[in-house]
Order: C-alpha cells, then sequence, then structure tokens
C-alpha cells in the first residue's frame, strides 16, 4: 500500500506514487525511458492520481497525449487517437488546432507536420480494408511526431487492456514490438482490470527493452481515508467509529469515500438545526448511505445500477449477476453457488471463472467473494430486495436497507470492542477444511475442535492455539513492527513447549520487512500482516480490522 500526502487543494492523494511517476517523466526527459502501468479497479482514485501527475507537470516537460479507450469500434478510437496526437503536435509547434473535423486538422498540419501528417493520412486509407496493418502503422505515429517537433511525448492510454476488444491480429504483440523501439516515447497505462492487465503484461509486453514497471493502487491507508473523508465533509473531523465503518464497507476506494463523505457533510449541515452536534454522527451516516446507494438519483445508486443494467444487456452474461448477488449474500464457495441458484458445478464453476476472468470476483482457493466490497453490500441490501419488492425507493426497501445497515454498523462496534487475538480466535473458528490461497501459498485451513489462548511464555506476546486432534496451529500476534528476534524468540520458545505443532504463524498489525519474513521462512513459519488477515475476514463474512 502506498503512502499517501496531502496536495496544495487539501485532499489526501497518493503523494508517493505521484512522486514516482514525476521521477519516471524526469528520466525520459534525460533520455532513460521507463514505461509505467497503473492497476486499480474502478474507485480505486486513478483519475485522481493523473490528475495530480498533469498538475505536478504543469505544462512542462514532455508532449502529453491523453487517451481514454471507450467500448468503441476501431474506426472511432483510431481517428480520435490521430485527432488527439494532431492537436498535440500543432500546440507544440506554436499552432492554433482547427476546431473542426480530423480532416481540416490534417490540412493544417501537413506543412507544420509533414511526416505525420502524411503517415496520418495512410492509416486513414487502411481503415476500410486493413485493419490490422492500419494500427500497426498508428503505431509508428508518436515517434514521428517527437521526432517532428523534437520533443518527447508522455502517452497515457487509459483502459489499455481494451484494445483486445477490437478484434485485431494480436494488438498487444504488435503494440509491444513497437515501443520497444520508441525511445522517445513514455507509455502511461492504466486498467480497471488489474487480473487481465496483469496477464497482458506478463504474456504480450514483458519487453527486453521499454518494459512495464507496475504500481497497483489498493485503497487508501486508514489514516488518509480519516483525512480525505474529513476534508470533503467539511463539517468537523470525522467521528472514528463510523468512520472506520466506512473505510472497511469502501475498502479505502478514494472515488467511494468522497462521494459518501461529501453527502454525509451535506446532510449533517442541512440538519443542524433538528440535530444537536455533533453533526457527523451514526444518524447523519446513515442517511448519507441511504441517500448515496439507495435513492435512484445516488450518484454511487446511479453507478451500480449501470454495471447491472450493462450485464443484462449482454446475453452472455445475464447470469453473472445472479452469481454476484448469490456471493453477495455469504454464498462463498462453488457448491454453495450451484445449490443456492439451482446451477451445475460445472455450469457455476464456468460462470465463477468468467467473472474472475472480469476482475470482478476474487478467488481464493476454494473460496470467492465479490471484488469491490461495496458494490457487493449494495447487491446484499439494494438490489436483491428490489428484485422482490419491484422498485429500490420503495418503502419496504428502504426500512429493509436500514435494518441491514444498523445491524452492521453494530456488528462493526461489537468486533472493534474485541482485542485482535479475540478477533483472530474467532475466525480460526470459522474455518471448514476450505483451501484458501494466501500471498503466493496455497493452505488448507481446518475445522478445528478447539480454539482457545494457551500460554507459551513469550513475553508481550497475544498467542493463540487451534487443535485439531493431536496437532495443533499456533499463532503469535505483534502489535507493533514485528523484528527479526522476536521471531527467533517465538520459535525458540515453541521447542521447549513440546506442543505437537503443526503450522506456527507470526501474525502482524504491521507489514514485516524482507529480512523478519527471511527469519520466518527459514524457521518454517508462516506470516500473516493485516491486508492478508483482512482477506480471509472478508472471505468468511466477518467485519475487517482497522487500525
Amino acid at each position: 500500500m502506498q503512502s499517501e500526502s496531502m496536495p496544495v487543494d487539501g485532499v489526501p492523494v497518493r503523494g508517493a506514487v505521484v512522486q514516482r511517476l514525476l521521477q519516471r517523466v524526469q528520466g525520459l526527459l534525460s533520455g532513460f525511458r521507463q514505461n509505467v502501468a497503473i492497476l486499480g479497479h474502478e474507485g480505486s482514485g486513478k483519475s485522481l492520481l493523473l490528475n495530480d501527475l498533469a498538475r505536478g507537470l504543469n505544462g512542462r516537460g514532455p508532449i502529453l497525449l491523453c487517451l481514454e479507450i471507450y467500448p468503441e469500434n476501431f474506426r472511432t478510437f483510431t481517428e480520435r487517437f490521430l485527432s488527439h496526437l494532431i492537436i498535440r503536435g500543432l500546440a507544440q509547434k506554436g499552432g492554433i488546432p482547427s476546431q473542426g473535423s480530423l480532416k481540416a486538422l490534417l490540412e493544417q498540419a501537413r506543412h507544420r507536420l509533414p511526416e505525420t501528417a502524411s503517415c496520418a493520412q495512410k492509416v486513414l486509407g487502411l481503415l476500410p480494408r486493413n485493419p490490422d496493418a492500419a494500427f500497426q502503422l498508428a503505431l509508428d505515429l508518436p515517434m514521428l511526431l517527437a521526432a517532428e517537433t523534437g520533443a518527447p511525448l508522455l502517452v497515457q492510454l487509459d483502459e489499455f487492456d481494451r484494445l483486445g476488444n477490437f478484434h485485431l491480429r494480436d494488438p498487444f504483440a504488435s503494440f509491444g514490438r513497437k515501443i520497444q523501439l520508441q525511445k522517445s516515447v513514455m507509455y502511461l497505462v492504466t486498467s480497471s482490470r488489474p487480473h487481465r492487465a496483469r496477464l497482458i503484461l506478463k504474456e504480450k509486453l514483458n519487453l527486453l527493452f521499454g518494459h512495464f514497471e507496475v504500481m497497483e493502487l489498493a485503497g487508501l491507508d486508514p489514516d488518509s481515508a480519516r483525512e480525505l473523508m474529513t476534508a470533503e465533509a467539511g463539517a468537523g473531523p470525522v467521528p472514528a467509529t463510523e468512520a472506520n465503518f466506512l473505510i472497511a464497507l469502501t475498502s479505502g476506494h478514494p472515488f467511494y469515500l468522497k462521494h459518501i463523505a461529501r453527502t454525509w457533510g451535506l446532510v449533517a449541515s442541512t440538519s443542524l438545526t433538528t440535530r444537536p452536534a455533533p453533526a457527523l454522527d451514526r444518524g447523519s451516516l446513515m442517511e448519507a448511505l441511504e441517500k448515496e446507494l439507495v435513492e435512484k438519483d445516488g450518484c454511487l445508486h446511479s453507478l451500480f445500477r449501470r454495471h447491472v443494467d450493462e450485464m443484462y444487456a449482454m446475453r452472455s452474461h445475464r447470469c453473472h449477476i445472479s452469481v454476484l448477488s448469490s456471493l453477495a449474500q455469504g454464498n462463498r464457495t462453488c457448491a454453495h453457488i450451484s445449490h443456492d441458484l439451482g446451477l451445475t458445478r460445472k455450469e457455476a464453476s464456468k460462470q465463477l471463472t468468467r467473472l474472475h476472468d472480469m476482475d470482478l470476483v476474487l478467488r481464493s482457493g476454494q473460496l470467492y467473494a465479490v471484488k469491490d466490497s461495496l458494490f457487493a453490500y449494495w447487491l446484499k441490501t439494494v438490489w436483491c430486495p428490489t428484485l422482490v419488492q419491484g422498485d429500490a425507493c420503495s418503502h419496504e426497501v428502504r426500512r429493509l436497507f436500514r435494518t441491514s445497515l444498523e445491524s452492521d454498523l453494530d456488528a462493526f462496534i461489537r468486533a472493534g470492542q474485541q482485542g485482535i487475538r479475540e478477533r483472530v480466535a474467532a475466525l480460526f473458528r470459522k474455518f471448514e477444511n476450505d483451501l484458501v490461497e494466501i500471498g503466493a501459498r496455497k493452505v488448507r485451513l481446518p475445522l478445528f475442535e478447539e480454539v482457545c489462548p494457551r500460554s507459551t511464555g513469550l513475553d508481550g506476546a497475544l498467542p493463540l492455539t487451534a487443535r485439531r486432534g493431536s496437532a495443533y496451529w499456533v499463532g503469535h500476534i505483534t502489535n507493533g513492527h514485528t523484528s527479526e528476534a522476536e521471531i527467533t524468540h517465538f520459535a525458540r520458545e515453541l521447542k521447549k513447549s513440546r506442543l505437537p505443532v503443526k503450522r506456527k504463524i507470526i501474525i502482524s498489525q504491521r507489514p514485516l520487512d524482507i529480512n523478519a519474513r527471511l527469519v520466518a521462512k527459514e524457521a518454517k513459519i508462516w506470516t500473516w500482516d493485516l491486508d492478508e488477515i483482512n482477506l480471509l475476514l472478508n472471505l468468511y463474512g466477518q467485519p475487517k480490522i482497522i487500525v
């Protein structure tokens, strides 16, 4: 997870990532080109990040060419690409680009950018009869423009994985071959489908020259998320419990947090006459969530409803929303899904695999979950009741939403009042001999007969033992930084205890450094950090731990 910073407008963004990008741009200007891929699900803040990058460049540096690939045909995309490229080139040459058609832009460029204009005309000529040749020729244009203007290019290609939708012959291989040679052009590509993008980068764009540095955007860390909510609500600091609930509900995605916090602040400010201070309280939060998630003009309701409508519009995807809804309601295995929806195991597995490939579903061994936690909550508390009641804004849907929200907030508060040992012990009691994937390791989580604290003589430890038969799992839970010495001490004390230990686990509330992980690996101790514990809590339907 990246560290965050506060820019001049007071809203937290991923300052460390912006600085890395600015360093890569400076490298381009110095003759060292490093392509970059930014991966993050919708709502992870890619647009905010790129806006901050553009602000940081402030019109200086390379020619900036920004283009998003929409669900469109190849001709439309190509014409937009040519228009954007010619406009940026003419501006670099000091001209005033025409506001007319692509034809007018090309005529204007014929005198100032003759080679670029000539190549663009050839691309247009090839489009109707040979799209593959047109695509390959179009990929030469950034390098041509850099040569004609004498300035390097930064090409920002949003949702680059959609190149695969144009029915071209191996477009990513063609893209990779071209960009290897374009040392004056830096490509900054983004994708809202990290799983798909990682496969493309690994299989098609793993280049000897011009390879991509991958930056993945997780949710904001809790401190930055709270700063963002406070800034957006504009009604004083957000209360800790409600803020932590929102962080868990949204997985810290800035887009969701911004919209909910703004509505929360608006609700609080308009109800000051009827509600005593503090205005940002539980009641105003519940009202804000209802406005955003239940009401038809709520931004997040509209977004999620559009996702559903897009799936229903495609015949091959109509079953997907049923599978997602079933997952959101707590069915987490292929067997559970097939039973819930009346599908065969084979058909349920096929649907889950498709959804995983579409980056809509998280798969960990045998367990599945909807990847977007807020979308999952909307499916469970709004969409599924709407299917029964017929209207998302009906009194009954609102009542059911309020009841669910009230219950979930209470459960989150109760869980937060427990210590980390009790939380992890409760999680261990949920295991049912499931196979899951944690890190790069597949793990069988036994159905334990007993889970309890047991003193192992470790100073300052919060030990946890779980027994199945005569074999024990022993966990050592650390509050702060986990040192190499602490891991060594844990291993030594376990040897003294003479317990028949099958698994030894260090459970750390802070990320472990590489040296600590190496010491643990040498001692055959598994290491789970808070992200991995929260993954398991999510898979087993338990409230996440926010610190």
